[in-house]
């Protein structure tokens, strides 16, 4: 490949927006990403139902990361509302949501 052009890393896009980019430049790629992370959330909320079992991550303060299981009960603007079999309810953005085919304890 004579012609091949060097990858571009995140660093350099980094660089790029905090030296070189135009507050312009700097809309348009928050812009952007705004409308991929819209796109990612609407697929993920597309794709569970209420009843669907799921699990996501949550970080605790000297235990470190924990998983949490649970059941989609309501599919809300923003965010997705899963009862644990504890009763606690959490409301959880979708995109941190995973399906779960591991069978409750």
């Amino acid at each position: 490949m004579p012609n091949a052009k060097p990858a571009v890393t995140f660093q350099d896009v980094i660089e790029f927006l905090y030296s070189k980019a135009t507050v312009e430049e700097r809309r348009s790629v928050s812009k952007t990403l705004n409308i991929l992370r819209d796109d990612d959330i609407q697929s993920v909320k597309h794709d569970l139902k209420v009843g669907d079992k799921v699990k996501f991550e949550v970080k605790k303060r000297g235990w470190g990361p924990q998983t949490v299981r649970g059941t989609v009960t309501r599919k809300n603007q923003k965010t997705i509302d899963v009862r644990t079999e504890g009763g606690k309810m959490w409301k959880v953005t979708a995109s941190l949501l995973q399906r779960d085919d591991q069978p409750a304890k």
